[in-house]
This record gives C-alpha cells, sequence and structure tokens, in this order.
C-alpha cells in the first residue's frame, strides 16, 4: 500500500469514527443516559476533524506536485 493510499485509509476510518461520536453527541444531546463526558467527545471529534483536514491537503499537495490525479 502506498503512503497515499494508506493516508487516504487513515481518513476514511477516521471519518467513520468520527461520525460514530457525532451520532453519540446526538443522543447525549437527547438527554439519553451514557456514561460519557460531552466535552471528551468534543475534544476526541475536533482532534479527528483536524487530522482529517491535515492529511486531505497532504494528499491534495502531493497529487498536485507530482501531477498524479
Amino acid at each position: 500500500m502506498s503512503e497515499i493510499e494508506a493516508l487516504g485509509e487513515s481518513n476514511y476510518q477516521l471519518l467513520a469514527i468520527g461520525r460514530n461520536l457525532n451520532q453519540i453527541a446526538r443522543k447525549l444531546n437527547e438527554g439519553d443516559p451514557y456514561p460519557i463526558q460531552k466535552e471528551l467527545i468534543k475534544g476526541l471529534s475536533a482532534i479527528i476533524d483536524r487530522h482529517t483536514h491535515v492529511v486531505s491537503s497532504a494528499i491534495r499537495a502531493s497529487l498536485e506536485h507530482w501531477d498524479l490525479e
């Protein structure tokens, strides 16, 4: 697997985790009794968002640099 493919797979998996975190957060906001701290979920979601943005930018820059599109 190339670096680009690995980064793409990383982003794909993190986006899936992010969607799951959003579903949990929605349940928490609805008042469902989950034993999870809201701030922890928000922090994890923010980290994942930053990571996917950075990785997407790196992939885009690499593709543009090497004209691989």
